[in-house]
């Protein structure tokens, strides 16, 4: 095509095509670079450029230059703003709306707001109502799932149901949903945090977290990390003030709970307080034009979510005290590094500054309402735990260095014991036992099963008054698991594993009427078979034909009508056999042992 230039101003324009065309050249010419395969790097524009920026003295590069969607590439989710109350529907709202019904949906959120959100004021319920007929965000629909599958557990509504003569599988038919929701991609939003967080809520079941639970925590805590959550978040960054309270309430949440895991599975906290400087959760922001969805103000949930962190924060100071640090006796080099890393008092020193601690946090506290809630118990709970775990470490230290007074220690660990079963007493008084989850029959569990160490204790040392304590508050353990079983049947695992225990460490706690350990579908694993495992004499010797006391044998024909049992018995029998034939050797009986004091039960103290 031939341009012609003539008239004024056209040795400008002459000039101005010239530069337009030679500019044009030389992106062909890059663009053919790039293009070809060359072994050279240094002659790619791009690692020439790196090259001349290293031969300079002091590279530069102008901040004009720089994209505006770095922050937005590199921090996803800091500069996105909470999408509006009007945002377009979406097939995620579809999907929720058609696997829950309306009037089930705003039931079951209902449901959460009253008994979970107290707990854990990590939403603003004006704000999630006001967005319910219309989003689009599928982290959102999935926070909503979770939120549900947390409430079935609290509703008698059939629907909520997946096995419909089974309790224990409420919620569980919303499990799918919440999965596919959260199969498109990652996104490290607020809504996505929160609903990882609900869902292992909601698979803490049984005696310890599923493995899903703690799956889902551990998502949820990397996402926490990765969107930096944890961290403070200046002012200069355009985040809604709504979103910008959630991140700092989700981000707290994460640490509470991550220490009552470390309590509960024996491990160090992933989450230390020394990595976390958000602000402490403030008011929810007020939303103009909104009805209030919530029994209690906003306000008064923040002052209780405060104080948990505050003790979480003693707690973890505690976790730290109870743990020695690691040895390596292979490598002098790494043993010498964590003894420096370590940087630890003695054992008792730690242990008075967790109780100095605990002081100093109680003396802060705002004076408390008389109102008995779950939520303000769970701050009294923690407290009693942090307790709980000063006085087992040092009994179990006394234990460890055969203290001639260690039955000084067992006295403090029973008192503490019952103080924290005598929480959930109050909280049934009260009318508010039904309101507890399966993380109370934690503590629950945890506290019997520290009894039950002391009772071993003070049969050895026949202190005939400290064994009486403990018999009586492990039936009242008893009788509040049975009650949480009879209400929230996910806590079954909890109920079952103090009762075996206490069954084969021949502790009497007067198993209560009604409750027949085996029946439950989790009763019929082999170590919850009802065999009798102590017997009156040496109960295998080469003598005998399978090597098996009488008692044993009573007990496996009493169960031979059930198939399972049946089998693992038959398995048990050809163990014992192979064990018989092995030579002269007898195994040591469990009342020999323990009369003998080499038992080892530091299995029933809690804490890495």
């Amino acid at each position: 095509m031939e341009l012609v230039l003539h008239g004024r101003g056209s040795s400008a324009l002459r000039r101005n095509y010239i530069w337009a065309a030679g500019l044009e050249a030389r992106r062909s010419m890059l663009n053919m670079k790039r293009t070809q395969n060359n072994n050279s790097s240094v002659q790619d524009p791009t690692w020439e450029y790196l090259s001349r920026l290293l031969e300079i003295s002091n590279p530069h590069v102008s901040d004009s230059t720089l994209s505006s969607t770095v922050d937005d590439q590199f921090f996803p989710g800091r500069t996105q703003n909470v999408q509006g109350d009007n945002a377009p529907t979406s097939s995620a709202y579809q999907s929720v709306m058609n696997n829950i019904p309306r009037d089930l949906l705003v039931s079951l959120l209902n449901l959460f707001f009253k008994n979970i959100h107290p707990s854990w004021p990590v939403l603003h319920a004006d704000y999630v109502f006001a967005r319910l007929d219309s989003w689009g965000d599928a982290t959102f629909g999935a926070m909503i799932v979770a939120m549900c599958m947390l409430a079935s557990r609290y509703s008698i509504d059939p629907r909520v149901l997946q096995d419909q003569t089974d309790r224990r599988s409420a919620g569980m038919l919303y499990v799918p949903l919440f999965e596919t929701l959260l199969s498109g991609g990652y996104r490290n939003d607020v809504y996505e945090v929160a609903a990882l967080f609900f869902a292992s809520l909601f698979f803490c079941t049984d005696n310890i977290p599923q493995p899903r639970a703690l799956k889902y925590f551990a998502t949820a805590y990397a996402f926490c990390i990765d969107a930096g959550f944890h961290r403070d978040l200046p002012m200069s960054c355009p985040v809604e003030p709504h979103e910008r309270e959630m991140r700092n309430r989700i981000a707290w949440a994460l640490y509470c709970y991550d220490k009552f895991l470390s309590t509960i599975c024996g491990r160090h906290p992933w989450l230390p307080l020394g990595d976390i400087d958000c602000d402490i959760p403030q008011h929810y922001p007020a939303l103009s034009g909104l009805a209030s969805h919530s029994t209690l103000p906003d306000a008064q949930h923040t002052e209780t979510f405060n104080g948990l962190i505050g003790v979480s924060a003693v707690l973890n100071y505690a976790l730290k005290a109870v743990c020695h640090r690691p040895l390596y006796p292979n490598s002098p080099f790494l043993d010498q590094l964590a003894m420096r890393m370590a940087k630890q008092n003695t054992d008792e020193e730690a242990l008075d500054e967790v109780i100095d601690h605990l002081g100093t946090w109680k003396r802060q506290l705002p004076n408390r309402s008389g109102r008995v809630s779950v939520a303000g118990e769970q701050i009294a709970t923690t407290e009693l735990v942090v307790r709980l775990l000063v006085s087992a470490r040092r009994l179990q230290l006394a234990q460890a260095n055969n203290d001639m007074n260690v039955h000084q220690y067992r006295p403090p660990v029973v008192s503490v014991a019952k103080e924290l079963i005598n929480v959930y007493v109050q909280l049934g008084a009260h009318n508010c036992l039904h309101q507890c989850s399966s993380l109370d029959a934690y503590k629950l569990l945890l506290a019997a099963r520290l009894l039950i160490a002391c009772h071993l204790g003070a049969d050895t040392a026949h202190d005939e008054g400290l064994k009486s304590q403990c018999q009586s508050a492990l039936h009242a353990a008893a009788l509040l698991l049975q009650m949480l079983v009879a209400m929230n049947p996910v806590v079954l695992g909890s109920a079952e594993v103090l009762f075996e225990t206490c069954r084969v460490y021949q502790v009497d706690i007067g198993v209560p009427d009604g409750f027949n350990l085996f029946d439950s579908p989790i009763g019929s694993k082999p170590w919850y078979q009802p065999f009798g495992r102590h017997a009156p004499g040496r109960s295998l010797s080469p003598s005998s034909r399978f090597g098996t006391s009488q008692s044993f044998e009573q007990a496996s024909s009493s169960t031979s009508e059930n198939t399972a049992a049946s089998t693992f018995h038959s398995m048990v029998r050809e163990t014992h056999e192979r064990l018989a034939t092995l030579g002269e050797s007898e195994l040591p009986d469990l009342e020999y042992t323990l009369d003998s004091q080499i038992a080892d039960l530091d299995w029933l103290f809690p804490g890495p």
